[in-house]
This record gives C-alpha cells, structure tokens and sequence, in this order.
C-alpha cells in the first residue's frame, strides 16, 4: 500500500508538474502537489484544490468545455473518509478501547477503500486521457520544441 501511494504522489506531481511544463500558471509550486499530501490540516484541502486544478487546466488547454467535476468530490470524499476510518481504527487500538470496537472500525475503512481506489483508477486514466491530448494539441501547434521525455513520462505511467 505505501509503494501504491508513493506512485500515486509521484503522478500527481508530475500531472500537475505537466501544466508548468506548456506553461500554463498554476496557483501553486509544483513541489505542493507532493507535499500538500503530508501537512495536517492542509492535507485534508490542498490535494483536492490540486486536482481539481490539474482536471480543469489540462482540458482548458485542448478544449473549451471541460468535464463534470463530480468525480473529484466522489474521489476526495472517499479518500478522506476511508482515510480517517484508518486512523481511528489505529488510535482506538493504541488507546485500548476494545479489539471488538477495533475491529469494526477496522473493516468499514477498508469497505471504504474499496470504491476509493476504483474511483482513483478510474480518475488516474481520465487525467491521463486528457494529458495524451494536452500534449497532441501542444506538438500540433507548439512550434517550440516540448521536453517529451518529462511530458510523455506521465501518459506513459497511466
């Protein structure tokens, strides 16, 4: 799970690191997308603002219209719910509050995991989807030469 979650972080860096790269301005500096991810508090925003950006920007740059967002609340509120159902299960144990209780607390996050990891499937392969024609259109009408190798590394990954 943690190998998972660092190449998760790894993509979603790259992905919004992509934007700079065709220079499109992002709110952020590229090294937030990977570690917005460790800051308490900030942690439980920042990711989401992210992606949303990542989402919105790459299509906005092949495309007018961009697509329904709700997949990223779906996706956020999964991840934080499976996420704190996690961290209570652990402190519930710690605390010596009950290995039934435990337990309990301990297979609802990982019935929340579940649909989580789908939906963050499923977004991966959007994103990558519109980073492939993000980089079409920027070979197609860029006459400056684009750094394939850092572009393509993240449409590969996918």
């Amino acid at each position: 799970m943690i190998v998972t979650f660092i190449r998760f972080i790894k993509w979603f860096r790259r992905a919004y690191c992509n934007l700079n790269r065709l220079g499109i301005e992002t709110d952020k500096k590229e090294e937030w997308a990977a570690g917005s991810w460790f800051i308490p508090f900030y942690n439980l925003v920042a990711p989401y603002l992210i992606m949303n950006e990542i989402w919105d920007k790459t299509q906005k740059y092949y495309k007018e219209n961009t697509e329904d967002t709700n997949i990223l609340g779906v996706w956020w509120a999964l991840w934080v719910a499976a996420n704190i159902m996690t961290n209570l299960s652990v402190n519930i144990i710690f605390s010596g509050e009950g290995v039934e209780t435990h337990f309990i607390i301990t297979i609802i996050a990982d019935i929340l995991w579940i649909p989580a990891t789908y939906v963050t499937i499923n977004l991966i392969k959007k994103v990558a989807f519109f980073e492939k024609e993000m980089y079409e259109k920027a070979v197609n009408t860029n006459n400056e030469e684009i750094n394939e190798v850092v572009f393509k590394e993240t449409v590969q990954q996918s």
